[in-house]
């Protein structure tokens, strides 16, 4: 089975919001977000590799599109998809993973690993490790390849902060260009930059539980965004553009329009992570 991504994902003007800024719609992918970059291709290398030997589950803990991605793959390989999602994710979310087959388990952040520890119990359901996997951010690399092609004169890229998988592959790929990358979180959640983690309301910009994939080093900077904003800038676009892209893209084009307004930046790119749908 083939999950090949020989297509490049669209790049936009972003005129009308800013000069000299484009986005990236990463939820043109098939399960719309760009988790469908990392978690179809990984499973099916793993299954492909006979990883996936002896399980009838696959599990992922996701408040957003990994868990999407997840089912929408799983049926295909032959598993039953399970997605444990913290209290509080959007309805829409767990209701595109129903409709896509899987099992949705809620639970309070505290809960899931004693969650996760029951399910696995049997031994016939692989844990995909999204937070601590380090082979993950070699699937996103793809994306930052793609803009050295698709834009000649980006010299900056900013990317929500999620599991950073994805700012991590993006940052490998770009590091002898010249191209900078930021990082955007909810300001309400700073957990990149060693705050604590609290409540926000932008869907999987943030996750309750710590990923260990992201590395500063790789990175110019950590940008906060507000969520009031980060919503606000999702509609704005909608209304200027009409790409109904998520809040978590509000963020990033948010930020990216701020560091060309301060001439960190002349031009940039903000990855569209996810639909508006997601998140609603």
């Amino acid at each position: 089975m083939s999950m090949s991504n020989k297509a490049f994902s669209p790049l936009i003007s972003g005129h009308e919001i800013s000069a000299n800024l484009k986005l990236k719609l990463e939820y043109k992918n098939p399960s719309l977000s760009m988790k469908h970059r990392c978690i179809p291709q990984a499973l099916t290398e793993k299954f492909t590799n006979n990883a996936l030997d002896g399980y009838k589950n696959l599990a992922i803990v996701s408040a957003g599109c990994a868990g999407i991605s997840l089912a929408w793959i799983a049926k295909r390989l032959g598993f039953t998809a399970m997605v444990i999602v913290p209290k509080g994710t959007v309805v829409s979310v767990i209701n595109y993973c129903k409709w896509l087959g899987a099992e949705v388990i809620e639970s309070e952040p505290a809960k899931i690993p004693h969650v996760l520890e029951r399910i696995m119990h049997d031994g016939s359901t692989y844990f995909f490790d999204q937070l601590n996997d380090t082979s993950l951010p070699d699937h996103y690399r793809a994306v930052g390849s793609e803009l050295l092609e698709q834009h000649k004169e980006m010299d900056a890229i900013v990317v929500a902060a999620g599991t950073a998988a994805s700012a991590m592959g993006i940052a490998d790929a770009v590091a002898g260009a010249g191209v900078k990358v930021y990082v955007v979180e909810p300001d309400e959640s700073r957990v990149l930059a060693g705050r604590p983690w609290q409540h926000h309301s932008i869907p999987g910009l943030a996750p309750p539980i710590k990923t260990t994939l992201f590395d500063k080093s790789k990175v110019a900077d950590l940008i906060g965004v507000k969520s009031e904003q980060a919503w606000s800038m999702s509609q704005q676009v909608q209304q200027k553009i009409g790409e109904s892209v998520g809040p978590s893209s509000g963020a990033t084009i948010l930020a990216a329009q701020q560091l060309l307004n301060q001439g960190k930046a002349h031009h940039a790119v903000a990855i569209c992570a996810s639909h508006i749908a997601i998140s609603l």
